[in-house]
C-alpha cells in the first residue's frame, strides 16, 4: 500500500467523505509528488510533506490556481476547522481560508506572516476578503473583514482598520531619456498634506545611478479620510544630482515639498519645478544636474472615493518631457511617473 492508500483508509475509505476513487494513483506533473482524485476530493503526497487531503471549495480554489504547480505548492494539512464556521488548508507557501460569507481566499508571504502573528482569523482583522492583490508598484495588500494588511519592501506589512482608509503611493518612474549623457543619479521625494498639516516627514529614496527603463519606488502614505471635503495634497520631486551630500538633498526635497504644498500648484510640471528649484542651489554639481519630474495633486476624500469605486485602485502615469538639457549632456530628459490610490 502507498502513503496515499494509507491516508485514504484512515479517512474511512470508500465509506468516508471522499467517496470512491475516480482515477488510479498518478505522478504529479512536476514529478515530485503523487496524487489521487476521489468523488469528493483529492489526496496529494510528497516525501517531504506527507499525504494530505483537500476537498470542497478550498480544493476548487487551489485547482483554479494551478494545483501543486501554483505558488502555494503542496498541502501541509488536511482541511481543518477554524473559528466561526470557517475551514482552512495550509500549503507549503501559504494558506486558503474559507467561510460561507467570505468564500475561499488565499493568503501568503509577509502578509500571511503578519496575520498569523496577530492571531489568524481570531484577530481583529478576521477572515480574508480577497486574495493578495498587486498595486501598480511593488506594493501588495490583502483585505480582511476588519481591515487591510498592506506591504511594501520599504515598510513591510502594516495593518489598517475601519473604513475610508487609503494608501497613496508613488509607485515607480520610467526613463526614456536620461538628462545626463549616460546615467542619471536620482533622488526622489514624496510628501502628503491634509488640510493645512503636512503628514509626517517627506519620504525620500536615493536611487543611485539609473538608466532608461522602469524603476520601482513603493513610497506610500496610509491615510484615513475623516472629512470628505478636506483638501488632500500629495507631491513628488525627482532630482538628478551628483552631489554626495544626501542629508542636504533630503533637506532640499523636504523644503521643496512644503513649498509646493503651500503654493497649491497642480498639473504644470515646469511651474512646480520652478517652485522647488530654489532649494536645489548648491546641489547641482554638473551641467546635467537638475529636476527631471516634479508634480502635485490636490483632491478631496470624496474624490478618492469616486476614483476607487469598483476595483478599489486608481492609478495615473504622467509624462515629464525635459526642455533644458545643456550642451554636452544627453538629449532632453524624458521621464514618466506612476502613482496610485488604493482603497483599503
Amino acid at each position: 500500500m502507498s502513503a496515499i492508500d494509507d491516508k485514504y483508509a484512515k479517512l474511512g475509505g470508500a465509506g468516508g467523505f471522499l467517496g470512491q476513487p475516480t482515477i488510479a494513483e498518478s505522478a504529479c506533473p512536476d514529478r515530485i509528488g503523487r496524487y489521487r482524485h476521489f468523488q469528493h476530493g483529492s489526496i496529494y503526497w510528497t516525501a517531504q510533506t506527507g499525504a494530505y487531503e483537500v476537498h470542497g471549495l478550498i480544493r476548487e480554489k487551489w485547482s483554479g490556481m494551478g494545483w501543486e504547480r501554483s505558488f502555494l505548492g503542496y498541502p501541509l494539512t488536511d482541511e481543518s476547522p477554524a473559528a466561526k464556521n470557517g475551514r482552512f488548508n495550509h500549503f507549503q507557501h501559504g494558506s486558503i481560508y474559507w467561510t460561507p460569507g467570505t468564500g475561499a481566499r488565499e493568503v501568503h508571504g509577509a502578509i500571511r506572516d503578519k496575520w498569523s502573528a496577530m492571531g489568524w482569523e481570531g484577530s481583529r482583522l478576521g477572515y480574508p476578503l480577497s486574495d493578495e492583490l498587486a498595486t501598480p508598484g511593488p506594493g501588495r495588500f490583502s483585505r480582511f473583514q476588519g481591515g487591510t494588511i498592506y506591504w511594501t519592501p520599504e515598510t513591510g506589512p502594516q495593518e489598517t482598520y475601519g473604513s475610508q482608509n487609503y494608501a497613496i503611493s508613488l509607485d515607480k518612474f520610467h526613463i526614456d531619456n536620461t538628462r545626463a549623457w549616460n546615467d542619471d543619479t536620482d533622488h526622489v521625494g514624496f510628501a502628503l498634506k491634509v488640510g493645512d498639516q503636512m503628514q509626517g516627514e517627506t519620504l525620500i529614496r536615493h536611487t543611485g545611478d539609473v538608466d532608461n527603463g522602469d524603476h520601482p519606488l513603493g513610497l506610500r502614505f496610509l491615510h484615513q479620510v475623516l472629512n470628505p471635503v478636506t483638501p488632500i495634497t500629495f507631491n513628488y520631486q525627482i532630482l538628478n544630482s551628483g552631489s554626495q551630500n544626501t542629508e542636504a538633498i533630503r533637506s532640499a526635497l523636504d523644503s521643496g515639498a512644503k513649498a509646493l504644498a503651500a503654493k497649491g500648484i497642480t498639473g504644470d510640471w515646469k511651474a512646480a519645478a520652478g517652485a522647488a528649484a530654489a532649494f536645489f542651489a548648491g546641489l547641482l554639481v554638473a551641467n546635467c544636474d537638475g529636476p527631471v519630474a516634479v508634480d502635485q495633486v490636490v483632491v478631496t476624500g470624496r474624490q478618492l472615493t469616486s476614483w476607487t469605486m469598483g476595483h478599489g485602485i486608481y492609478s495615473e502615469t504622467r509624462s515629464y518631457p525635459g526642455l533644458d538639457s545643456n550642451t554636452g549632456c544627453g538629449s532632453n530628459s524624458s521621464y514618466s511617473v506612476t502613482w496610485s490610490v488604493v482603497a483599503l
